[in-house]
């Protein structure tokens, strides 16, 4: 990554798991200038840390208004739906945010970068369904 304001790397994080189907698939970011906005992009391959935003991600590309934490410094999440597309299951990704700071080198703050892995497919998460525990009907 690259430091910011405060000499801190912003930090990146999924917080729910790459499931294929998954409604719900989260990134935050935190440690980041707030009162911006900050840009996620997820790709095949590493987007990169050169100083400049990429232009496109393969897989997604977002952004997200900074709020200010108690700590004063921003934070975002995102929400990401991830398919269900079962093709995709074993597929590797890698995402960075991106956040404008004119304290970091050539403006832009960078997260270390983020792996994940697509597992599963939405047809392997199981519903609970009605249980009849004492045989009568009701419960």
């Amino acid at each position: 990554g690259t430091v910011g304001t405060d000499a801190l790397v912003p930090e990146i994080h999924a917080i729910s798991p790459p499931l294929l189907g998954n409604p719900n698939f989260i990134v935050s970011l935190s440690n980041a200038l707030p009162g911006s906005e900050a840009t996620l992009v997820i790709s095949g391959s590493d987007p990169g840390n050169s100083g400049t935003v990429p232009p496109y991600g393969t897989f997604s590309r977002v952004t997200a208004p900074l709020e200010t934490a108690s700590n004063g410094r921003g934070y975002a999440s995102v929400n990401i739906p991830l398919p269900s597309t079962r093709a995709l299951a074993g597929r590797t990704f890698y995402g960075r945010w991106y956040v404008p700071d004119p304290a970091a080198q050539n403006g832009l703050a960078v997260s270390r970068l983020l792996t994940f892995k697509l597992f599963g497919d939405s047809s392997s998460v199981v519903v609970p369904q009605y249980v009849d525990f004492d045989g009568d009907r009701k419960t």
